[in-house]
């Protein structure tokens, strides 16, 4: 019965690209079904390992669970042990919940502590191998290609034509020609705007709106769209490629949530997650440098972050990962020892040694470039913008890159502009923050999702596709070094 399932979720998935997709004219609907597709071969991936699942991951579970509760016995508290009737699930999260208490007796420097790192080590090691063992069956699975993204369609002109008419030209009617919903965000929703030849206003621009269900997360509070427009004014005024603002409502209105009004500017979408960039382009990857070495070298008293710029990068760093972690144990609808133990990891690598305070865009990858005739014409998306160390954005940005323009001349362009040095142990560091930084996002998209706070399937999609791929890239990234001491971060 289970293998009949996971052939009919394959067939499901080979259908949506053969016989659906093409159909579809919606620019977002492509993008949603790519998401199930993933979703589809992730289940049967998973379905397919059943039988390995329930006796070697139980084994390793029982073994680690027992010599775990002997060494926290009397320290902290009840360990349970895996029942024999513990479905991956359950298994998965007994072991989750041993990795806080191991990690704080490796590091209290006791009779205990190497014990405690050499389990930390079998958690992270029996984890791996069920996930690199799904990974295996779903790549084998998988040779389909991604989903070709299509024009989209327009939505309620009249409505927005009145209220622009209201806001903005209240004596010279605007007419507007077409709206067009851009795939991608979920925090955010952003549209495309063409009006017919008017005196005051472009004849096109962008609307960026706050979504009513679901919004990013942060230490500061959940991201709203206000935030983003005195960086943008900042910012543009400066000469950054970034959108210049036209309007901006605070409050809900005709159109629903907050939302501000940008210039157009010029172009296509540089890639998205799954790709990368579409289009390699020399000058492309030039400028991205460049760029990101002025973001970063803009002085922080120019932009209002508060308390944030009298603090150290370290001091900033430990309190984002504690409370991604906090959030990630609040939300995470499936535990994974793998993404506890790369928490448990980083708190102690960054607690020393990391760059000098500046501007961090956050999310500079290709799906929030836009790029003009092989130049990068604007950087979109600053809601994530805060004060860190500048190697957080190499980091994010560095897989997309080397895929396609060599990472030394990458890197030599970013100093060249201005951009201060950055070694590989803090590339490191910040590669794993930004995978369990997504992680944490995925969690609480899927919570949101689950308990009805949003009927958006891709929101529930964002939640569980992107996880299996982020403990991938931790087994790859810090796999021999789980119980490293801070010290010996490669």
């Amino acid at each position: 019965m289970l293998n009949q399932l996971a052939a009919l979720l394959r067939g499901a998935s080979d259908d949506i690209l053969r016989n659906i997709a093409p159909a579809v004219p919606d620019g977002a609907a492509p993008e949603r079904l790519e998401y199930v597709r993933q979703l589809l071969d992730l289940a049967a991936a998973e379905i397919d390992l059943v039988d390995i699942v329930d006796t070697e991951m139980h084994s390793d579970a029982t073994k680690i669970s027992v010599a775990a509760a002997h060494l926290l016995d009397g320290i902290h508290g009840e360990v349970s042990d895996a029942a024999a009737t513990d479905g991956i699930r359950q298994v998965r999260a007994r072991l989750a919940q041993i990795i806080h208490p191991l990690s704080t007796v490796s590091q209290n420097q006791t009779a205990q502590s190497a014990e405690a790192a050499d389990l930390l080590k079998q958690v992270f090691d029996a984890d791996a191998r069920w996930r690199t063992s799904v990974e295996a069956a779903r790549v084998a699975a998988q040779t389909r290609t991604a989903i070709e993204r299509s024009p989209s369609r327009p939505i309620s002109p009249p409505e927005l034509a009145a209220l622009l008419n209201t806001r903005l030209s209240p004596r010279n009617p605007i007419e507007v020609t077409e709206v067009r919903l851009l795939p991608g965000g979920r925090s955010k929703q952003t549209y495309v705007i063409s009006v017919a030849p008017h005196d005051e206003v472009p004849s096109r621009m962008v609307l960026r709106q706050d979504a009513s269900a679901f919004a990013v997360d942060t230490v500061r509070g959940p991201t709203t769209i206000g935030e983003e427009l005195p960086i943008l004014s900042v910012l543009s005024e400066r000469g950054y490629p970034v959108p210049r603002p036209i309007l901006f409502e605070t409050a809900a209105n005709d159109l629903g949530q907050p939302f501000i009004l940008l210039e157009h500017c010029e172009g296509s979408m540089g890639g998205d997650r799954f790709s990368g960039f579409y289009e390699p382009s020399r000058p492309a990857f030039e400028d991205l440098a460049a760029w990101l070495a002025r973001v970063h070298a803009i002085p922080l008293h120019e932009l209002d972050f508060g308390e944030d710029a009298l603090h150290s990068a370290e001091e900033l760093m430990n309190r984002e990962v504690t409370f991604r972690w906090q959030r990630w144990r609040r939300d995470a609808v499936e535990a994974s020892p793998i993404i506890e133990c790369a928490f448990a990891w980083l708190l102690h690598a960054c607690s020393f040694g990391l760059g000098k305070p500046s501007v961090v865009h956050g999310d500079a990858g290709p799906h929030n470039l836009l790029i003009d005739q092989g130049r990068i014409s604007a950087i979109l998306d600053w809601e994530l913008i805060h004060v860190g160390d500048p190697a957080e954005d190499l980091a994010y940005v560095r897989s997309a890159i080397e895929k396609q323009f060599p990472w030394p001349e990458f890197l030599d362009i970013y100093y060249r502009s201005g951009g201060q040095p950055i070694d590989e142990r803090r590339l490191k560091i910040f590669s794993v923050y930004v995978l369990v930084r997504n992680a944490s996002l995925s969690a609480c998209a899927a919570r949101t999702f689950i308990e009805g706070g949003s009927d958006d399937f891709m929101i529930g999609a964002i939640g569980v596709v992107p996880i299996p791929f982020i403990e991938n890239q931790l087994i790859a990234l810090i796999g021999d070094e789980v119980a490293s001491a801070p010290g010996s971060v490669s």
